[in-house]
């Protein structure tokens, strides 16, 4: 009985709910579409030529995790150790679990990960184009992007750039939050996402001059000035943050962090 009423309550509030956050709704609606149609084609897509160097990252990684030799790492063919390998090796992880319980074939094991990341993009792509023009906007940009033929085969299997591609929509979505909210935790959660996308490719650095510019813009544009030991508080942690995101991210890197700094050169 208490079950029910807790089903009834619950179902005679999900309208209300769906009212007041109904951006998130459609955004969720939108990755749900998108997720359903690429999943119906999964078996059609084959191999991209660099799809194997991919997975033996995350291959090679778990085995550095079981022996703890750092000179595997360093055998990572294409320059592998360049990136942070958290990605790949849930990969799969994931794919070796599916294609050992018969659920999927080898190659769509490894495709369903990059593709459930894909609709992650189209989720926040949503929230972040309602939040700077109109919803109609947003879904003439979802709409456009769900079917834009590079993104449709990317999705399926391109685990460098895919998972970069969502991690920086994410972060784009919080920072745009932070400006809007002026709070300083917004902007520090901004930070770590950032880390967390310099992790997965070091090129997402190249976000920073674009939110630096940004938050400038927002600091001189207030009414009431704002104390420069404030600014300098927020820029702090926020940098703070991105250090913590980009270790947390990179846990190859965790023996030795120099391989961070080295990393941008490649």
């Amino acid at each position: 009985m208490l079950v029910l009423a807790a089903m009834r309550q619950f179902f005679s509030q999900f309208p209300v709910f769906l009212r007041r956050h109904s951006s998130i709704a459609i955004a969720f609606g939108f990755a749900l579409l998108f997720f359903l149609i690429q999943f119906s084609f999964i078996n059609d897509y084959g191999v991209s030529w660099d799809e194997p160097l991919h997975r033996n990252w995350g291959k090679i990684f778990h085995y550095f995790l079981r022996t703890g030799d750092r000179r595997l790492l360093e055998l990572m063919p294409g320059h592998g150790i360049d990136y942070g390998p958290v990605y790949y090796f849930v990969n799969f992880l994931l794919s070796e679990k599916l294609y050992a319980a018969h659920l999927f074939s080898f190659v769509a094991a490894n495709h369903l990960l990059n593709l459930i990341t894909a609709s992650v993009a189209v989720f926040f792509l949503f929230l972040l184009a309602e939040s700077f023009c109109r919803r109609r906007i947003a879904f003439l940009s979802v709409l456009f992007f769900m079917f834009f033929p590079q993104f449709l085969a990317h999705a399926h299997y391109n685990p460098k750039d895919i998972p970069l591609l969502t991690s920086v929509l994410i972060t784009a979505t919080v920072f745009e939050r932070a400006l809007r909210s002026g709070k300083r935790s917004l902007f520090c959660l901004t930070g770590f996402f950032l880390g967390i996308s310099i992790a997965l490719k070091v090129s997402a650095i190249l976000m920073l001059p674009a939110f630096v510019a940004a938050y400038a813009m927002q600091v001189r544009s207030r009414i009431e000035p704002v104390p420069m030991r404030e600014v300098c508080a927020t820029v702090f942690f926020v940098a703070f943050s991105v250090i913590v995101g980009v270790i947390v991210a990179w846990p190859s890197a965790w023996g030795d962090l120099s391989l961070i700094p080295q990393s941008f050169l490649f």
